[in-house]
C-alpha cells in the first residue's frame, strides 16, 4: 500500500485527514474539504493521481515515434468533427482477474490469446456503460483507446457493440507510444 509522495507542493498536501485536521485553523471546511482525504480511497486516488503526474513528467518519448503514430481520423458521421475517447479497461469494463463467489462477473467472454489458444475471461460491465455511450453519439464519433492487443479488445468490444454503432473509431496497443520504460502511453495530442 501507498503511504506517501514526494509532491513539488507537499505543504499543501497532507497524506492523511489527521494531519490536515492539526493544520485546520480556521476549522471551517467547504463540502469539498469535509470529504477531501477521509480514508483509505481519498488518500490512495490523491497519491495515485499525483504519482501519475511525476511519472508523466519524466517520460522520455522519441518525437519521430510521436511524428510517426499521429493518427488520421476518417469521420463517419455527416456534420459532426468532434471526437470523444473512451478508455476500455476500468473505464467501460473490468476484468475479473480472481473469483469471488459472493460476485460473479456480468460476462465471460473467450479472449484469444497470441499463442492461438483461447482464455475464458470474466468480466464486469460499468454500470450506465451503454447509456453513456448512447448519449455521446448524439453530438460526436465515439472511439475506445485501450493499450490491449485488437485480438483482447475486439472481443471485448464486439460483445458492448454487436452492430457497431455505438463505437465508430478503435485504437489499441499499436497507436500507442511505447517508452523507454516499456510503458504504452495513449499520447491524445
Amino acid at each position: 500500500m501507498i503511504s506517501a509522495f514526494a509532491s513539488p507542493i507537499s505543504e499543501k498536501i497532507f497524506m492523511d485527514y489527521d494531519t490536515k485536521q492539526k493544520h485546520n485553523t480556521d476549522k471551517k471546511q467547504s463540502p469539498l474539504e469535509q470529504e477531501e482525504l477521509k480514508g483509505t480511497v481519498y488518500r490512495e486516488f490523491t497519491i495515485h493521481i499525483f504519482q501519475s503526474i511525476s511519472f508523466l513528467q519524466t517520460l522520455e518519448i522519441d518525437e519521430a515515434d510521436i511524428a510517426a503514430r499521429q493518427l488520421d481520423i476518417a469521420w463517419t458521421k455527416p456534420n459532426i468533427r468532434k471526437l470523444i475517447i473512451f478508455d476500455m479497461d476500468e473505464t467501460l469494463t473490468h476484468c475479473v482477474r480472481h473469483k469471488n463467489p459472493s460476485r460473479e462477473p456480468d460476462v465471460f467472454l473467450n479472449i484469444p490469446t497470441q499463442s492461438g489458444n483461447t482464455l475464458r475471461a470474466g468480466f464486469n460491465l460499468r454500470p450506465f456503460w451503454r447509456e453513456i455511450l448512447e448519449a455521446a453519439n448524439r453530438d460526436f464519433e465515439v472511439a475506445v483507446f485501450t493499450a490491449s492487443n485488437p485480438s483482447y479488445a475486439d472481443t471485448i468490444l464486439d460483445h458492448l457493440d454487436r452492430d457497431r454503432v455505438l463505437i465508430q473509431h478503435r485504437f489499441y496497443r499499436e497507436h500507442c507510444i511505447k517508452t523507454t520504460d516499456n510503458v504504452y502511453v495513449k499520447d491524445l495530442r
